[in-house]
Formats: C-alpha cells, structure tokens, sequence
C-alpha cells in the first residue's frame, strides 16, 4: 500500500494560534502600560501647581497634560479589546485545526480501505477480467466521491476561519477608530 499526503493534501490555514496569542499577550501588555502612564500623567497634571510652578501657564500645562491623559486612557481601553476581539478569531483557528487534523487521519484511513479494496479486486480469482473492470470502476468512483466529501468539508474549515478573520478585523475597525483623531488598531493581517 502506497501513502497518500494528507497534510499537503489538507494544509492548516497559515495562521499560527502561537503568533495570534502572542499578539493578544502583547496587546492586554500595551494596554496595562497605558494605564499606568494615564494614571501618571494624570498624577503630574495635578501636582503642576504645587510644585513651585503657579499661573496661567502652570494652569494651562496642567489641562493639557490632563487631556493627554484621556487620549491615553481611550487607547488603553481600545487596546484592551483587543484579546477580546481576536479570541472568536482563535476558536476558529483552533477549531480548524483540529478538525482538520481529524479529516486528515480520516481521508489516510479511507485511502487504506480504497488501496486494500483494489488489491482484493486484484487478487480475486473468482471474478473475469471483465467484472475486475467493472468492479475497480465502481472502486474508483467510490474513492472519487470521497475525495470530493472530503475537500468540501475541508473547504467549509477553511471559510469558517475566513468569516471568523473578516469578523474580527471589522471588529478590530471599529475599536481603534479615531482615539483623539489618530487610528490607534489599523491591523492589515487580519
């Protein structure tokens, strides 16, 4: 019996789940660092006039650098949404994967029983050199059958990351849009 390649038959969709939880660790990182230096600067805003700096351009410091803290504090929250917005994005991912490992051990095992179902034709002296034909050609549109069951499946993984992949960059839009007039999550590969 020959081997058939399933894994290049069935490649997993080119999405690494590491390299997505590592952008999702990286994210919930930026967003802890941005609490912290809008809870800085707010700290530094405040204190601007009782440290020996007083008037109208210690007031106006103070505003400004109080507003900065909002535009840090709307980042931060925009950056912590965005584990939230790629975990529907890694289900699917990982769902695929392991589906697609499942079809895969799958389209190896009927393969098998395809082969083994030739060599029995094959070896079977009780059949004329006319029903071997006929059954083969019966075999071979059975295996013809289940290869196609077995890429429309495989292609219905595949759209399911897709959807999940357009879901979460319209998502990812929508919560990096305009922070103090900058887009903060503009994610081209997703």
């Amino acid at each position: 019996m020959s081997d058939i390649d399933a894994e290049g038959i069935f490649p997993y969709p080119p999405d690494d789940p590491h390299v997505i939880a590592s952008v999702r660790t990286s994210f919930k990182g930026f967003a802890q660092h941005l609490s912290t230096a809008a809870r800085q600067v707010t700290s530094d805003g405040s204190v601007i006039g009782t440290r020996g700096w007083s008037g109208a351009g210690s007031a106006a410091c103070g505003t400004e650098i109080t507003g900065n803290s909002s535009m840090i504090t709307d980042a931060e929250q925009a950056m912590g949404k965005v584990d939230a917005a790629f975990d529907p994005y890694a289900k699917a991912i990982d769902t695929a994967r392991t589906n697609i490992t499942t079809l895969r051990r799958n389209y190896v095992t009927d393969w098998h029983s395809h082969e083994q179902a030739l060599t029995t034709i094959e070896n079977d002296a009780t059949k004329t050199a006319k029903q071997k034909d006929d059954a083969r050609s019966t075999e071979m549109q059975n295996w013809r059958w289940t290869d196609y069951g077995a890429h429309v499946v495989y292609d219905g993984y595949l759209g399911d990351v897709d959807k999940a992949a357009k879901a979460t960059r319209k998502t990812l839009e929508g919560t990096g849009s305009n922070i103090g007039g900058k887009v903060l999550l503009n994610l081209p590969y997703v």
